[in-house]
């Protein structure tokens, strides 16, 4: 067969034609505007290696958005402090919980559950039965909840959260 009677576009006898051909001809051929079969896989793999990693990066960062949504579940414009004592933690990724018992506005000891940081994240051990005071953004819905902004054992002086990189997120 002969190569100039191929014309562009036409792939069909272009493998078996390949075989015996020159990297010049490659470059003259492709020149013209047309790629070879193995070109165009090469292009539309690489395609497709680009669109899974748009694609990946978006779901990421969804999922991200979704875990840390703070703001809809704490007005972070409030704050309020409480003292009591720890009867309870919960530490577990993402975020821990200590549950102080402390009075509310009545006067009656009520149960609250502080949401924290990362287990991973507290460099100071609170034991239960730790008097404590805690500063947290309260629950949009409901009571007894909130996000720990600061906790500080009263009987030292021991605190989490004053710090840079001590943040509950």
């Amino acid at each position: 067969m002969d190569i100039d009677r191929l014309r562009p576009g036409v792939y069909s006898m272009a493998p078996q034609l390949m075989t015996g051909l020159t990297n010049t001809w490659r470059r003259e051929y492709c020149s013209r505007g047309v790629n070879t079969p193995y070109e165009k896989g090469r292009i539309t793999m690489k395609i497709k290696v680009v669109f899974l990693i748009i694609a990946a990066l978006i779901l990421l960062s969804a999922s991200l958005g979704a875990h840390h949504s703070f703001v809809a579940t704490y007005d972070v414009q409030k704050e309020f402090t409480i003292k009591g004592k720890i009867v309870e933690i919960t530490l577990r990724s993402p975020h821990s919980f200590f549950f102080v018992e402390a009075e509310d506005d009545t006067g009656s000891v009520q149960k609250w559950a502080i949401e924290s940081a990362n287990p991973a994240k507290i460099n100071v051990k609170f034991n239960v039965g730790d008097l404590v005071e805690i500063k947290a953004n309260p629950a949009r819905i409901g009571k007894g909840r909130g996000r720990m902004i600061m906790i500080t054992r009263t009987t030292d002086g021991v605190s989490w959260g004053g710090e840079p990189g001590q943040k509950v997120d």
